[in-house]
């Protein structure tokens, strides 16, 4: 099986991660669970030195996690007393694709470029819509069948700017962000962009 022509670029990602779970800045609840650093006080946005593991700013938060997504915590970090609606998407790993029984997915990413090109869409998100706050997070590693791959949370006054700009953001997402997808079948296995399931290369 070929791996995507950008895989080289992927160990550089996953050694930004390893380095931003070193940082002493970094509190020992974090590191066990990445989700907390939401709640964190002071805001924090990644520096190129940080590979842009996490960009966290007061209105928007943009993750790429190893760990499994729990939609309640990103609905509890774009909470707002000024929220009339707060809208999600949960993306989830089927178990059939075109007629072949999915077993698992494994997700790959420019981790860096990932998170720059996901807050950009949250950005443009805000151009278009009053929104309030914004969460996304985005799964690396193996996502089994049945969890969560991608998950969004928008908060706005109305429900109709929320529903719109959460719609948005995922099809931008699959359109834009450098990610790429390994589907796994009972019969062999094919690598995908994140671009609406564009072949890459197949075994």
């Amino acid at each position: 099986c070929h791996r995507p022509v950008a895989s080289p670029i992927n160990r550089q990602a996953r050694t930004s991660r390893r380095s931003h779970w070193n940082d002493p800045n970094t509190s020992a609840n974090a590191r066990c669970d990445p989700h907390l650093r939401s709640n964190q006080s002071t805001p924090r946005q990644a520096t190129d030195g940080q590979a842009g593991v996490e960009i966290d700013m007061e209105r928007d938060l943009v993750v790429m996690v190893e760990e499994k997504l729990v939609l309640d915590q990103y609905v509890e970090r774009v909470a707002d007393p000024r929220a009339g609606a707060v809208s999600t998407f949960s993306g989830v790993t089927r178990n059939h694709f075109q007629g072949k029984r999915v077993e698992k997915l494994e997700y790959e990413a420019y981790v860096p470029m990932a998170i720059k090109v996901m807050q950009d869409i949250c950005e443009e998100a805000r151009s278009k819509w009053e929104l309030i706050r914004c969460a996304v997070a985005h799964r690396t590693g193996t996502v089994h069948v049945g969890q969560p791959s991608v998950v969004i949370a928008v908060s706005s006054a109305h429900r109709k700017g929320a529903m719109d700009a959460t719609a948005y953001i995922i099809d931008e997402i699959k359109a834009r962000a450098p990610v790429w997808k390994k589907e796994f079948y009972e019969d062999g296995s094919v690598w995908k962009e994140n671009q609406e399931g564009k072949l890459v290369r197949e075994k």
